[in-house]
């Protein structure tokens, strides 16, 4: 699994895939459970002039890895900023992409709704606005504004703040916004024979998330919240995936909680 590693990166603007091996590519991220957009650093070596020159600040951008057949889509989003530096012989042209979009940072909003609606109801209208695609909506107390409701403002702060009046968290996942406390997606099995690398370690922090964390073999098809089956020595049993730390050696650090 250390071999035949893959790496597609399609940028708006771009006649053809970036791709590793043809090129040097190294990438790392991070995705986790709060409500901001997550962030990936991607870095080009010896990239030609008129490609660097093509990229520009919110272009749309999808990163692809895996290992041969195990190609998947980590993250889709913008293009927030772009460097060029040299070290030794080589170019290294570093891009910042974040799974958001730039209506959902930037964009102001004003909008009134005749009541009684529900906060459900608000949220459908409202996410089309935001530049993002509409995940699930399972709100933990679905609140009725039955006087109408009125805002105006960012819209980044106006979803934020109907999240909060219905208890539930947002979760931003290759531009798709979810409102929901457990949205399970499909479970993979990680052992010694799949995957596993380190044996988990006991996560000690009384405020933490998550009761363990262990690292694996770069796996795209791990996702946000999806379940996971763990064998190991030593840990065994079902676990949610609450944060997923992707490195640019080709392994991931995820922060797993009890299922």
């Amino acid at each position: 699994m250390l071999f035949n590693r893959k790496i597609e990166i399609d940028i708006e603007g771009l006649p053809k895939t970036l791709s590793y091996p043809e090129l040097k590519i190294k990438f790392k991220g991070e995705i986790d459970s709060d409500d901001e957009e997550n962030i990936f650093e991607i870095e080009f070596y010896n990239l030609d002039d008129n490609t660097i020159n093509t990229i520009k600040e919110n272009s749309q951008i999808k990163l692809r890895a895996g290992h041969e057949k195990t190609l998947g889509t980590l993250a889709t989003g913008i293009v927030k900023d772009l460097n060029t530096t040299y070290k030794n012989a080589n170019k290294i042209t570093e891009i910042t992409m974040t799974t958001g979009s730039k209506s959902w940072t930037e964009d102001y909003i004003s909008r009134s709704f005749n009541g009684p609606i529900s906060a459900k109801k608000v949220l459908e209208r409202l996410i089309p606005s935001s530049g993002l695609d509409l995940g699930v909506i399972n709100l933990n107390k679905n609140v009725s504004y039955k006087t109408g409701l009125a805002v105006r403002g960012k819209i980044i702060n106006i979803i934020k703040r109907i999240a909060k009046d219905c208890n539930t968290p947002i979760t931003i996942n290759n531009q798709k916004i979810s409102f929901t406390k457990a949205e399970v997606m499909q479970g993979y099995l990680i052992s010694s024979s799949s995957g596993l690398i380190s044996s988990p370690k006991k996560i000690l922090k009384k405020d933490s998330d998550a009761d363990y964390t262990i690292k694996i073999i770069l796996n795209p098809n791990i996702k946000l919240k999806s379940r996971i089956k763990l064998e190991s020595k030593n840990v065994s049993g079902q676990f949610d995936i609450v944060k997923a730390k992707f490195n640019k050696d080709f392994t991931i650090d995820l922060n797993l909680k009890g299922a």
